[in-house]
């Protein structure tokens, strides 16, 4: 086994590892922290500036619904966040332990990936940005 081979594994540790303390920060601050009541989470700027919902619009929402045991709100919220999440994680593991692939495959994946942004984008604001069942629900002020 050579010196590559051998930090391979260490550098996945490490990824993995960085990736739960992220997740636990974040998970940590949204049961404290309500997005709603508080300044300190960033608003979507592309809703600010143009008042169309962004596909990442309602993000957080979603993910404290998630946190609450409330998977409707959460697919309420972002649909694509929730759905769309989990199938990229599980992409990305089976390509990364895939010895040898195609790199054609993760090219249709990418093309399928933006279709299904672009047409969430869409869904979101049509017929109206406020009317739209894919728009996520208001926040209560």
């Amino acid at each position: 086994m050579n010196e590559n081979q051998k930090s391979k594994p260490l550098l996945l540790i490490a990824i993995v590892a960085t990736l739960v303390v992220c997740a636990a920060t974040g998970i940590m601050l949204l049961q404290t922290i309500q997005p709603e009541n508080s300044s300190w989470f960033p608003k979507c700027q592309f809703y600010q500036a143009t008042g169309i919902h962004c596909p990442g619009c309602g993000a957080t929402r979603a993910v404290l619904a998630l946190l609450h045991g409330d998977v409707l709100l959460a697919l309420r919220n972002n649909a694509l966040l929730i759905l769309g999440g989990p199938l990229l994680v599980i992409y990305i593991v089976r390509q990364n332990r895939r010895p040898n692939f195609d790199p054609r495959s993760t090219l249709r994946v990418v093309l399928i990936m933006v279709t299904v942004f672009v047409l969430f984008f869409a869904a979101r604001n049509i017929p109206s940005p406020k009317s739209s069942p894919f728009a996520p629900v208001p926040t209560a002020k």
